[in-house]
């Protein structure tokens, strides 16, 4: 609807009408130079997000303390002045973008458009002005893209096709380093450049692109925003693991003979007489103690499709998995083998953990060494561990009996590798660890009123 109303006020010529139409690929040997674009294109993109967050933590320290009022118009003077040295850099750039496409511009100054338009769009940002990145990582990769195919049509002739070419797979190739987003860079491109002709060439380019830009970077230039914040949106939450993991990947396999399925216990009604096996079979070895209808899991449905069936008919023992057929018995699935599935999943998400928080902090020196560093400390107080060695240091005491610091609280006791919250009547033994948060002397200050701050919060602590 909105299409349609769109081209009834402003028709349906594509939005970057003066950019050549119709754009073909001369040669299949050129898709070589459209993969060298794009990873050019990915260290573009991963290279627009660096100063993009790099101007923000510039913009950030220098203003630090200072009113966030005044900051957009003191930081406008330094944007105003980019501008007036470079007026290409005004609005949202599609008439330039036109006309460095068009091959209007020479190489020299398609590297400054391509430069200029990430300072200036980064300042805009670090400055607290509004703007977003998708346009200007068009403006780039149509820059940047423009000059690969000069560059590339000097060294290999005019065989390579126009330069044009190369500006408008860029376009979508740069925003896919970027953003990590290839469908919308490809829909986007295409459509908003009328050359639907490209559609293999630029899905090539973003493919590259955005396999490139995920090696060499966590967070996009989106996420990383949301990294810095504490939220990983690319990392499964264990909220959602129920609907990610299949009854497949908890149950275990009644085949002895690896993962192979062929293997499994097959199904087959025929077998059965008419003198109701199941009542007659343990014979001599044992009792029938239950008889009933099976209920059934796929392995191919999801945990939080299954866990109806396994609450209602198998609560206590667990439930058959059958193949999709169903043909085939392929495995049992309990309450404990779902549990210890997602325990595993957690586990291994600690290395994702870390992966997203380095990719928040990268701007930070020894980044690796401050992810441990508590965004959160609990001031005044140092959490100690202390290895139970001898009846000395508290072996056979309770908790509660246990000497600690003055203000000195125990949290927690670990025993044989497991950890559990510290309560006062639990009996310490030797090799058990004592987890305990023992305050610590406030650092002197020579500021009086300081001082007395201080005296008044520690007097608050300890009375609390």
């Amino acid at each position: 609807m909105a299409d349609v109303i769109g081209q009834a006020f402003f028709g349906s010529s594509p939005i970057f009408s003066q950019m050549p139409h119709n754009l073909v690929l001369g040669h299949d040997a050129n898709y070589l130079l459209v993969a060298v674009l794009g990873l050019v294109a990915a260290l573009i993109g991963v290279g627009f997000k660096t100063v993009l967050y790099g101007t923000e933590d510039v913009c950030d320290a220098l203003w630090k303390g200072r009113p966030e009022w005044l900051r957009p118009a003191v930081g406008g003077v330094i944007l105003g002045a980019v501008l007036l040295a470079l007026p290409e850099m005004y609005g949202i750039g599609y008439p330039v973008m036109n006309k460095a496409v068009a091959g209007e511009y020479v190489l020299w100054f398609l590297l400054v458009l391509m430069v200029g338009k990430m300072v200036a769009a980064s300042l805009t940002i670090g400055i607290g002005g509004s703007g977003g990145v998708f346009a200007p990582s068009l403006f780039v990769g149509a820059a940047a893209g423009t000059a690969f195919g000069v560059i590339a049509q000097h060294i290999f002739g005019p065989s390579v096709g126009s330069p044009a070419i190369y500006g408008v797979i860029a376009m979508g190739a740069v925003f896919a380093g970027a953003t990590q987003a290839p469908l919308t860079s490809i829909a986007s491109v295409i459509e908003m450049t009328g050359n639907f002709t490209l559609s293999l060439p630029v899905m090539l380019a973003v493919g590259i692109a955005v396999g490139v830009s995920k090696r060499l970077t966590h967070g996009t230039i989106y996420t990383t925003k949301l990294l810095r914040r504490g939220t990983d949106i690319e990392r499964p939450k264990p909220s959602s693991m129920l609907q990610v993991l299949t009854v497949a990947d908890v149950m275990r396999p009644l085949s002895t003979r690896g993962d192979d399925a062929s293997h499994a216990s097959p199904l087959d009604n025929d077998r059965a007489d008419d003198h109701h096996p199941a009542a007659q079979w343990p014979g001599r070895f044992g009792e029938i103690v239950s008889n009933g209808e099976p209920q059934v899991l796929f392995g191919d449905e999801t945990l939080e499709q299954a866990m109806r069936q396994l609450v209602l008919f198998g609560p206590a023992v667990g439930l058959p998995v059958v193949s999709s057929d169903p043909q085939r018995v392929i495995g049992w699935v309990t309450y404990h083998d779902v549990l210890r599935t997602m325990a595993d999943r957690i586990t291994t998400e600690q290395g994702g953990v870390a992966t997203g928080s380095l990719a928040a902090e990268w701007a930070t020196p020894n980044a690796s060494v401050h992810v441990h560093v508590p965004a959160a400390p609990l001031e005044g107080y140092t959490l100690v561990e202390v290895r139970i060695t001898d009846d000395k240091n508290g072996s056979g005491r309770r908790i509660d009996e246990v000497e600690l610091p003055p203000g000195g609280i125990a949290v927690a006791a670990t025993r044989n590798r497991e950890t559990v919250a510290a309560r006062s009547d639990d009996e310490l033994h030797q090799g058990d660890h004592l987890l305990c948060l023992v305050p610590v002397p406030a650092e002197p200050s020579t500021n009086d009123d300081a001082s007395e701050t201080t005296a008044d919060s520690t007097e608050e602590r300890e009375h609390s």
